[in-house]
């Protein structure tokens, strides 16, 4: 984990929330670890990788920096 925190607006942290209590899960941000972690899963296959490279998980995370959604 980059022990980065992930920015959202009010309207979708209202709708993470109420999501993670329709299925069960412990907290909000066991929802968006799980969902990220499937949706990522969903990009890399979707290429025809299996395992995103270090250098990969790197450049993901700058990225993400550069939009604001990573501190």
């Amino acid at each position: 984990m980059f022990g980065s925190k992930l920015k959202i607006s009010d309207d979708v942290l209202k709708k993470v929330r109420i999501a993670s209590e329709i299925i069960g899960a412990a907290s909000v941000d066991e929802f968006a670890s799980k969902v990220l972690e499937t949706e990522a899963e969903r990009i890399i296959a979707s290429t025809g990788n299996r395992e995103a490279s270090a250098a990969d998980v790197e450049d993901i995370a700058n990225k993400l920096k550069g939009l604001g959604y990573l501190e």
